[in-house]
């Protein structure tokens, strides 16, 4: 865990689909206080999917523009940021910064993605057994392609590439969660380590 100099953490709670990365988010952010947190939306910060590029190899590869996420934490305190507008249909990045969606850059920053992020100051792992991670999948109400065409449809192949992934990522992670445990739990545990980094 590296404090960068810029006065500001960023905190990746990051696994696979159907952990509850954003749950946890939104737990962790409510005990810490919304004034404190910025919430950094990981899919908003997708590098485009070139045409060439199978949804299987898109979807099982770190496919996270790191780069522009690093710029993006340059920016001041208190700044409020608009993410990228993506096109989510095919996958393709519209504009650098002209979403709807919102968030302020706050003292501590959490970002939720799939694949852990290289230059983040704690690490966060969530994990969850597969056959609860699937019926979290199929009963979340998204209509997107992603959700319902091409996690459930492709579920056996993008478990197995992820399964392997997993196992580096857990080595990488500050802090290893289960996501059958409860969410007060679990954020108290993730709040507990981010304290301990702040201080």
């Amino acid at each position: 865990m590296k404090k960068e100099a810029h006065n500001k953490l960023l905190i990746n709670i990051f696994g696979m689909p159907g952990v509850g990365k954003s749950t946890l988010r939104n737990a962790v952010i409510e005990d810490l206080g919304e004034e404190n947190c910025g919430k950094i939306p990981g899919d908003h910060y997708l590098k485009s999917k070139p045409a060439d590029v199978s949804f299987l190899d898109y979807f099982t590869c770190d496919n996270y523009d790191w780069k522009l996420i690093k710029k993006l934490m340059s920016r001041p305190l208190g700044e409020t940021i608009a993410t990228p507008l993506v096109d989510y249909d095919n996958f393709i990045r519209v504009s650098e910064n002209g979403s709807d969606k919102k968030f302020t850059m706050r003292k501590l920053n959490i970002l939720d993605t799939a694949y852990p992020c290289p230059f983040a100051d704690i690490l966060i792992l969530i994990t969850l057994f597969e056959k609860e991670r699937k019926k979290r999948v199929a009963v979340r109400g998204r209509t997107d392609y992603f959700w319902k065409k091409f996690v459930l449809e492709n579920w056996k192949e993008v478990e197995e590439r992820d399964e392997k992934k997993q196992k580096d990522h857990r080595n990488m992670a500050d802090l290893v969660l289960d996501g059958l445990e409860s969410v007060g739990d679990n954020a108290e545990r993730a709040v507990s380590i981010i304290n301990k980094t702040i201080t």
